[in-house]
């Protein structure tokens, strides 16, 4: 892995970090800090100084807002808009094919954490959870997933 693909993940780690602590306490992703963390981003992938990099990082903003868009236009709340927006600016951070990975380990430890607090009589099926924190957990499974292999 790159200096500059570390520096991208460590900035977007902090970022995560941060937005899941408000997630929690405040159940909301303010759009001042979601708009400096796809600036950033952008510029990341753009000191990259590599096309491929590039396009892989423009392509998963694009993606990762466009499709948990289509997601929240359907799923009558089930996905806010803070977690749209800071869905697409990981997308500049992870490119297209590592936001997958995030994105599914992001809601396998929503769906555990869900399905573990339905059998502890702690929650039922309409429990809202802030989807925030469970990104940061994908966020370092899928760098843990990176170091190792």
């Amino acid at each position: 892995m790159s200096k500059n693909e570390w520096a991208r993940y460590i900035v977007l780690l902090i970022f995560c970090i941060y937005f899941s602590k408000t997630d929690i306490r405040e159940k909301r992703i303010a759009n001042k800090e979601v708009l400096a963390m796809a600036g950033i981003g952008l510029l990341l992938a753009f000191s990259s100084m590599n096309g491929a990099v590039l396009i892989s990082c423009i392509s998963g903003g694009a993606a990762g807002f466009l499709v948990s868009l289509f997601i929240a236009c359907f799923s009558k709340g089930g996905i806010g808009m803070g977690d749209v927006k800071l869905l697409g600016a990981a997308g500049l951070y992870l490119g297209v094919a590592y936001l997958e990975i995030v994105v599914f380990w992001s809601l396998l430890f929503v769906i555990l954490f869900g399905l573990l607090q339905m059998l502890r009589k702690k929650a039922t099926r309409k429990t809202e959870y802030p989807y925030a924190p469970f990104f940061t957990a994908g966020v370092l499974a899928a760098l843990c997933m990176q170091v190792m292999v």
